[in-house]
């Protein structure tokens, strides 16, 4: 979704790209295994958005990346 700018559940092309910084919740579990806890650190994601389906896809944004490359973040909202 975030090359094609494609909704991959419908085929739409209305999709709009927006930003989102996600502050550590204050309800989640404080284990060392919370990975939705340690991504969310107050981190910056990029999300890509399906006008049409309300498919969403959140990436974080590449300055919170160790090796620099481009990975897909743990959530995905399918409707």
């Amino acid at each position: 979704m975030k090359s094609s700018l494609r909704c991959p559940k419908c085929g739409s092309l209305n999709v709009e790209k927006g930003h989102q910084e996600v502050f550590p919740s204050t309800f989640m579990k404080d284990t060392k295994y919370s990975m939705i806890k340690a991504l969310t650190s107050s981190k910056e994601f990029e999300i890509y958005a399906c006008m049409d389906c309300g498919y969403a896809e959140w990436y974080i944004q590449e300055k919170y990346l160790e090796n620099g490359s481009r990975v897909k973040a743990v959530a995905k909202s399918r409707n």
